[in-house]
């Protein structure tokens, strides 16, 4: 019944409340917990929401090495398992990704780590991990920076479209499971 009340109430203040109508038209508040607890409604805010998300945790995810580097010269670089799996756990957390997300990611560390042992690379960043696996991007600092004025757009059903103040855009496929959206795919 409490449940039933605050959708009711959400939406009547969706409807009639300027500070969401913020939201509604791809603009992130500044409290992140504005935008999370809205997270469910549909796949812009989820988008909005994970990128906010993102944004605070990228560089506690960005100190999971990876890449083990430290035995090079002498041994060339490979993926460490194990903070794979950390890393992706970590994600996961954030509660916005799907399971065909996350394999995506797994899949493409892998073949990453193929391509590390075929070339046998001991120096230089670690060929696949020059950029940031998620946002697509080497550069992400300065959208991250501005994400509060970027904008979302859903294209179809299941695909929204972000655009930062840069003008680079992502992609997002999403799907619905139990009321909630899930991110599936970042282009």
């Amino acid at each position: 019944m409490k449940n039933t009340i605050l959708i009711i109430t959400l939406s009547f203040s969706t409807l009639f409340n300027k500070q969401h109508t913020a939201i509604t038209t791809g603009k992130i508040q500044k409290e992140p917990n504005k935008v999370q607890n809205l997270v469910a409604e549909t796949p812009e805010h989820t988008v909005r929401s994970f990128l906010f998300w993102y944004s605070k945790n990228i560089q506690r995810l960005n100190q999971i090495q990876l890449v083990n580097q430290q035995q090079a010269p002498t041994k060339p670089y490979y993926v460490n398992k194990a903070n794979v799996t950390l890393y992706l756990a970590e994600l996961k957390k954030s509660g916005f990704l799907s399971t065909k997300f996350l394999n995506s990611i797994e899949h493409y560390i892998s073949l990453c780590n193929t391509n590390l042992l075929n070339i046998k690379q001991t120096e230089g960043p670690p060929e696949g991990f020059d950029m940031d696996m998620v946002l697509l991007t080497q550069d992400y600092e300065s959208n991250l920076k501005l994400l509060n004025k970027g904008t979302s757009i859903r294209l179809t059903k299941n695909k929204v479209r972000f655009t930062f103040v840069s003008k680079d855009f992502l992609v997002f496929g999403l799907s619905q499971r139990k009321g909630k959206w899930f991110i599936d795919s970042i282009e």
